[in-house]
């Protein structure tokens, strides 16, 4: 499942999988706008 759906359909998955991609030093990977918009939210 592509990050934006597993976003749209299972936001721990999808967090799960950011978290591993970012470990890994797979930035490239990231869905960085949904990302974002979670951090920014954050604050």
């Amino acid at each position: 499942m592509q990050a934006i759906e597993l976003y749209e359909h299972d936001f721990n998955a999808w967090l799960a999988q950011q978290i591993n991609l970012l470990q890994q030093g797979r930035t490239a990977e990231l869905d960085a706008h949904h990302l974002i918009a979670e951090l920014e939210n954050m604050g």
